[in-house]
């Protein structure tokens, strides 16, 4: 049977990103599945100050994505404030709520991450059967294969993949500068998987010239 998450989030007011916790790591690991950048970005100030919106519905994930981004931002000089630092850290889910934290933080571009879906497969690997040939052809050489288990049992692995997506914009004009799809493959809500995370979005700004090499 295949579980589906078909949870549908309100936007803003949850600052909702399901993170299913599972502990799979052979299967683990994120990576950008769609990338695209303003071919015309030109903002000299857009990087003065970045506010980092994590949209999670866990408060300690929230707080754990939101720095993790902000302290690889800051290792390239970049000033950041995380939105769950503001006076109202809940921003109310309205233009002029966005428009408040901006003025509050002083941010001449916002970072937001949200989540989109969790695909859930299930992956059936089949009884693994050793041969006893040639060991048929003796009873004595028989008898003890033929005793014991002579095959692995099958058996189903879950597999969970979390899709987010993460956009950056100008304050000055309001535009989509950056915008990315990731997904990341039965993620354990660590501080180690968060800043994979983070470090991938980070080079991938690098890489389309938004972020200073």
């Amino acid at each position: 049977m295949i579980h589906r998450d078909d949870t549908v989030f309100p936007p803003w007011r949850l600052l909702g990103l399901a993170f299913v916790v599972m502990v799979l790591g052979s299967c683990a690991g994120s990576r950008l599945t769609a990338t695209w950048s303003d071919p015309d970005f030109n903002d000299p100030d857009l990087l003065d100050e970045v506010l980092v919106v994590g949209m999670f519905r866990d408060e300690t994930i929230r707080r754990l994505y939101e720095d993790s981004l902000a302290d690889h931002l800051r290792e390239l000089s970049i000033q950041v404030t995380p939105s769950y630092r503001l006076r109202f850290s809940e921003i109310e889910p309205t233009r002029e709520g966005l428009r408040q934290a901006v003025e509050e933080a002083g941010a001449t571009s916002v970072l937001m991450t949200r989540y989109l879906r969790t695909n859930t497969k299930e992956r059936y690997y089949p009884p693994t059967y050793f041969s006893t040939y040639p060991h048929y052809r003796t009873m004595y050489g028989y008898f003890p294969l033929a005793y014991s288990e002579v095959y692995q049992a099958g058996y189903t692995e879950t597999v969970k993949t979390v899709v987010l997506e993460s956009n950056l914009y100008s304050v000055q004009n309001e535009n989509l500068v950056w915008s990315a799809r990731s997904e990341s493959i039965n993620p354990v809500m660590t501080r180690s998987f968060v800043d994979e995370l983070a470090q991938i979005i980070v080079d991938d700004l690098r890489t389309n010239n938004i972020l200073p090499q």
